[in-house]
């Protein structure tokens, strides 16, 4: 059973944060105003990677996991990843996806090489990919938080082209 109309506008609301927040820390780093390797370049790519693998998941990922929303709760005709069948973007974010998991939940020896992330990259697939969420889904469904969703994704695009 899906969510009502009530559920679907307050959970945007958390959807909102996780975009602004993934949106604000990709252009932080972009930006290099900080030393890097130090205690601030770590928290910024580390709260980054958690918002990336946050929405990665929500894009990806199937209806009828648990309490979990995901874009198919707001879009019935958006398609989650299917290997062999999915755009390059969403077999892009899937490998992402698992390497910012391998890299963030667990202590494991490829951890300990690092991973240069490709910010620029990485930001670029998942914003062109929730624009393309927001086309297919109704502006109305996330509340009051509508507007200020699809002007965070233009905006993060928007710096992109910059």
């Amino acid at each position: 059973m899906g969510l009502s109309e009530g559920q679907l506008a307050q959970v945007s609301g958390e959807l909102y944060y996780e975009i602004q927040m993934v949106n604000r820390t990709a252009r932080l780093m972009l930006a290099k105003t900080y030393e890097t390797n130090n205690v601030l370049s770590t928290v910024l790519i580390e709260s980054f990677l958690i918002h990336f693998r946050l929405l990665a998941e929500f894009l990806l990922d199937k209806k009828g996991k648990r309490d979990t929303v995901v874009a198919q709760s707001f879009c019935n005709s958006w398609k989650p990843y299917d290997q062999g069948t999915c755009s390059k973007n969403l077999k892009y974010l899937y490998d992402l996806r698992k390497l910012c998991h391998k890299h963030l939940a667990h202590l494991s020896e490829s951890r300990a090489c690092g991973v240069n992330w490709p910010i620029t990259d990485m930001i670029t697939c998942l914003c062109t990919e929730l624009s393309r969420f927001l086309n297919c889904t109704d502006e109305a469904r996330f509340g009051k938080y509508g507007n200020l969703i699809v002007s965070e994704v233009e905006l993060c695009l928007s710096c992109l082209k910059a």
